[in-house]
C-alpha cells in the first residue's frame, strides 16, 4: 500500500476540510451513481456515509424542494461541514443524521431511494447497514 492510501482517519475539523476536496478517482464513481438513479419528485432519499455532502447536496439540487433528503454519517466534523453547506446553499429539505447507518432513526418503509458513494464500507458493521 502506498503512503498516500495508508492515512489514519481522524475526526478533526482540519481532516474533514482536507477530505472535502473531491479526488478525481472518486468523482467518476459519483457521476456514475448520479447517472443511474431514478430521480422523481416527492421522494424521500437517504445518503449513507454522506460525509461532507457529496452526493447528498448534489441530489438535493437535482431533486428540488418537493423531496426530503437525509445524510447519515457518524463523522462529527464532516457533518459539521455538510451542515455549513446546507445553510450556505439555503437548503431547507436536507437533514444530517449523526448516527450509524446500522440504526437509522427513520420509520420503516419511509424511504424511496438509498444512495451511498463509497460510504458503506466505512461503517463498523456493513452487514447491519445493508439489513437496515
Amino acid at each position: 500500500m502506498t503512503e498516500y492510501l495508508s492515512y489514519q482517519f481522524q475526526d478533526t475539523e482540519s481532516f474533514a476540510n482536507a477530505f472535502d476536496e473531491l479526488p478525481l478517482w472518486s468523482a467518476s464513481f459519483g457521476l456514475l451513481l448520479l447517472k443511474h438513479l431514478d430521480l422523481k419528485p416527492s421522494q424521500t432519499v437517504v445518503d449513507v456515509g454522506s460525509g461532507t455532502g457529496f452526493p447528498l447536496l448534489e441530489l438535493a439540487g437535482r431533486l428540488g424542494k418537493s423531496c426530503k433528503l437525509y445524510g447519515v454519517d457518524p463523522w462529527s466534523n464532516a457533518n459539521k461541514r455538510a451542515r455549513q453547506k446546507i445553510q450556505q446553499y439555503g437548503l431547507t429539505n436536507v437533514e444530517i443524521l449523526e448516527c450509524s447507518a446500522a440504526a437509522i432513526p427513520l420509520e420503516s418503509q419511509s424511504v424511496d431511494l438509498i444512495t451511498s458513494n463509497l460510504g458503506i464500507n466505512n461503517f463498523d458493521e456493513p452487514e447491519k447497514v445493508f439489513q437496515e
